[in-house]
């Protein structure tokens, strides 16, 4: 590569890595506090994961817990929560006495358009992340799966079958929703009418691949 080519390269690369960085100070801008009565009691991470999130609400006489599988993470933690933790915290959560957040991949990515980038680190951590969500899916109790993946890209597909495949042998398999379809899986929160997030659709497996229907009263 000659010398013109390689420092065309290196710009775009620089100019990359600052769009990025600027969607993530956009994102933790956008995170606030958790409002009264909810309290993260449980958060399983490191420094490049999040393998769980558990929320108790203010709702603890209620039956129900809430699992939620959504695509990755994003940047809430015990303290702050990023804008989709905030949608579900605010017209979903309520319902339940917690909320159990997990993702298809447990790597913390604000852009997930950008998850090809993290192939090699998605790949060693899917075992770990499998193992964590079967444990607690089994362990739960009474509780309703609301899968909030929106469309699942190659990279993870195997993941969230897996995943889906293992949940659906435990009493949770037996619970699910979605808030709305995009591609046959469960959309994710953000954009989405909040009348859907406070009534949830039930749905069921439609195909190998876990895409879902609608399951009809």
């Amino acid at each position: 590569m000659d010398v013109r080519k390689s420092n065309q390269l290196k710009t775009i690369v620089e100019h990359y890595q600052k769009f990025t960085n600027l969607i993530i100070k956009e994102v933790i801008e956008m995170s606030e506090a958790y409002p009264e009565g909810f309290k993260v009691i449980g958060i399983n991470r490191n420094e490049t994961c999040r393998y769980s999130l558990e929320i108790k609400t203010p709702n603890e006489n209620a039956d129900k817990a809430l699992f939620v599988l959504m695509k990755n993470p994003s940047v809430g933690d015990e303290k702050l929560m990023d804008p989709t933790i905030k949608l579900l915290v605010k017209h979903v959560a309520p319902r339940y006495r917690k909320m159990i957040i997990v993702n298809a991949s447990p790597v913390i990515e604000t852009d997930s358009e950008n998850l090809n980038d993290h192939r090699e680190e998605i790949e060693k951590q899917a075992d770990k992340n499998a193992r964590v969500i079967t444990e607690m899916a089994q362990n739960l109790g009474e509780a309703d799966l609301l899968l909030a993946t929106g469309e699942v890209e190659d990279i993870l597909k195997g993941s969230y079958v897996e995943l889906m495949n293992q949940i659906s042998q435990s009493e949770l398999g037996n619970h699910l929703y979605m808030i709305s379809s995009v591609a046959n899986y469960g959309g994710h929160p953000l954009g989405k009418l909040i009348a859907d997030m406070e009534k949830l659709t039930p749905v069921e497996q439609a195909d190998a691949e876990w895409h879902l229907k609608e399951i009809k009263a």
